[in-house]
């Protein structure tokens, strides 16, 4: 986490968390975007991690990309 995330609701600090799947796998987000290099040549397009934050008042849930 690169700063501190704030609920708009509560203004509470925001908790990390993960998107899994039901295999425990990271969710990935697949953009139009080609991958670069050989990889996308081949059509393989550019994949992202979001990381999601929960705010352990109200649940509300945000969803990031980050480098």
């Amino acid at each position: 986490m690169k700063q501190k995330q704030q609920c708009d609701e509560c203004e509470v600090e925001l908790e990390q968390t993960y998107l899994q799947d039901a295999q425990n796998r990271r969710i990935s987000l697949v953009t139009d975007e080609s991958k670069g290099g050989i990889l996308g040549l081949l059509g393989e397009k550019e994949k992202l991690t979001p990381v999601s934050y929960v705010c352990p008042e109200c649940r509300r849930i945000e969803f990031y990309v980050e480098d």
